[in-house]
C-alpha cells in the first residue's frame, strides 16, 4: 500500500503546473468567453449532443465538461 501510495504521489507531483497566470489575463479571457455567449444567446456554442433539450440547457458540449456515462 505505501508502495502504491508512493507511485500516486510521484505521478501527481509530475503533472503539477509551475506556471502563474496573471488574475488580470485570465479574467480577460473569460469576459471575452462570456461576451460571446450573450451575444450568442440562444444558439450551441459547444459541440451539440444530438439532443435538443439537452443542447438548449448547456449550449452543447464545453471542452471543460467530463462526461460519465453508465448503463
Amino acid at each position: 500500500l505505501d508502495k502504491a501510495e508512493q507511485l500516486i504521489f510521484h505521478i501527481s507531483q509530475r503533472h503539477a503546473r509551475s506556471d502563474f497566470s496573471l488574475l488580470r489575463d485570465i479574467l480577460s479571457e473569460y469576459m471575452n468567453k462570456l461576451d460571446q455567449l450573450h451575444e450568442r444567446r440562444g444558439t450551441i456554442v459547444g459541440v451539440p449532443t444530438g439532443f435538443t433539450d439537452l443542447d438548449h440547457l448547456m449550449g452543447g458540449l464545453q471542452k471543460s465538461d467530463l462526461i460519465i456515462l453508465a448503463a
